[in-house]
Order: structure tokens, then sequence, then C-alpha cells
């Protein structure tokens, strides 16, 4: 799943849910550049996605890293997963404000880089 718009490109590689976690692999590009200088890397840094259920609940965010790679931050993210069965997840890239706030505000999110993810059906 790769959405792009103005500078940027957002990409989802994958996606894992499980009962208890919610493990996703993501990009975050800055288009026009090949390799990144450091303002590049602080802009790309300053980026985090929210995940909601089709019930519209966040998922709480766990843990994760990055690694950047030419002109892309590669993100590897576990959430904590909602109890029940959850037929698809939405992904809403936003600017990180307050590195310790996980209160995301309307304006923070990205216009038109919202992605939603269909989940297969729990047999």
């Amino acid at each position: 799943m790769v959405v792009t718009k103005n500078e940027f490109t957002f990409s989802v590689t994958d996606l894992q849910v499980t009962p208890l976690t919610t493990r996703v692999n993501y990009s975050i590009a800055l288009n026009n550049v090949q390799s990144l200088e450091q303002e590049d890397e602080y802009k790309l840094r300053r980026f985090g996605i929210a995940i909601f259920d089709d019930q519209g609940r966040q998922l709480p965010a766990l843990h994760g890293d990055g690694k950047y790679e030419g002109n892309r931050l590669n993100y590897d993210r576990r959430y904590a997963s909602t109890s029940g069965t959850t037929k698809y997840l939405i992904l809403k890239p936003f600017v990180i404000k307050d590195d310790f706030t996980e209160n995301v505000k309307e304006d923070q999110y990205i216009k038109g880089l919202e992605t939603r993810i269909e989940l297969p059906a729990s047999k």
C-alpha cells in the first residue's frame, strides 16, 4: 500500500495482527531527493502513525525502531491489538509535536496520507 502527497510518500510493506499485538512495517519518504541531509532526517523523524480499528478505537503504541535508507525512514512498530474481530485498520500519519504524548490532535494528521487496510476474515 503506497500513498503519495506533495513531498511525502507513505508505504506500508507488512502488517501482522495477532490477538495481542499488531506489527506494522512502514516507511515515510521524501520525494525528489536521493539521500537525506540532517534536516531531512529530522523532518522524517517527526512522523508517527496512529492506528484505528473498524470501531474507531485507537491501538496503543508499544515500541518500535527505525532506520534511514536512501530518501526514506523505515519503521518496524508494535501496537496493542484491540479485543474482538476487526475487519480493517486505518493508519493515519501525523506530525509529532510532543515526543511524550499519545493524544494526537486533529490538526496533526497529514491529510491525504490516511490508509485503510482490509484484514482477512477470521476462521
